[in-house]
């Protein structure tokens, strides 16, 4: 059944939305984040992003490295929601839980990204400042983590 499940197409769309609203919520906090933090023009966190893979060429202006950077955050957010979807009917213990999967995700998101991804990629190394880095985890548990949760235990749910 689970094979079945995952080759359908209500699977790839419930990934789909799931992965839609948890960029959105993740993209919100980030620009929440970051004007709260003294932050001028929102569009550079897509520059940075961008920058990830072109280098100090994304802030030139162009409004391709924006859509590049923007493209990149969604095709991350897919990423570890497809990731979640698959893994979720295999960690049922935790399954229960909705807010401490979430947290656990959360900080998984925030681990991967922050420890594997952004070192093997064109940014600048930056050193560890653990209240931005709780920050930062806790909006990938409130942004990504929690709807992520949601959106499997949902799909799954119909499945039971």
């Amino acid at each position: 059944m689970e094979r079945n499940i995952k080759n359908s197409s209500s699977f790839i769309k419930a990934v789909a939305i799931t992965a839609l609203i948890a960029g959105t919520l993740d993209m919100i906090g980030a620009i929440i984040s970051y004007t709260a933090n003294g932050g001028k023009n929102p569009l550079v966190i897509f520059q940075y992003i961008a920058s990830a893979v072109f280098g100090k060429v994304a802030y030139n202006g162009n409004v391709s490295m924006i859509l590049a950077g923007l493209f990149f955050h969604y095709l991350i957010a897919f990423i570890f929601t497809l990731f979640f979807f698959l893994l979720f009917p295999k960690i049922k213990l935790l399954a229960a839980n909705t807010i401490l999967l979430a947290i656990v995700y959360g900080i998984f998101v925030w681990a991967i990204m922050n420890r594997i991804v952004i070192p093997l990629t064109r940014l600048d190394h930056v050193s560890f400042d653990i209240t931005k880095a709780s920050i930062a985890a806790f909006i990938l548990i409130v942004c990504i983590g929690l709807p992520v949760v949601i959106g499997a235990k949902k799909y799954y749910r119909k499945f039971a």
